[in-house]
């Protein structure tokens, strides 16, 4: 295969679309530090705060290597 269909190859893959996070939410491991809890006291927290309904949680496509990205949650303490 020479050097052009590679570059289509590659060009009509890179259709991964990385979110953009909305301001106030941040994933487990950054509750994790903010708290200064361990990760199974922090997913404890957040479900108890996401069942009272004082913590919401939004899915957002986040780059997790080189190509791929996943749906990651993201949680946010609600005003």
């Amino acid at each position: 295969m020479n050097g052009n269909k590679w570059a289509d190859i590659i060009a009509r893959n890179k259709c991964i679309i990385e979110e953009k996070v909305e301001e106030g939410f941040y994933p487990r491991k950054e509750w994790e530090k903010i708290w200064g809890l361990a990760t199974a006291e922090t997913l404890r927290r957040i479900k108890k705060l996401v069942d009272a309904g004082i913590m919401e949680t939004k899915k957002f496509q986040v780059k997790k290597s080189y190509q791929s990205t996943y749906p990651t949650p993201h949680y946010k303490l609600v005003k």
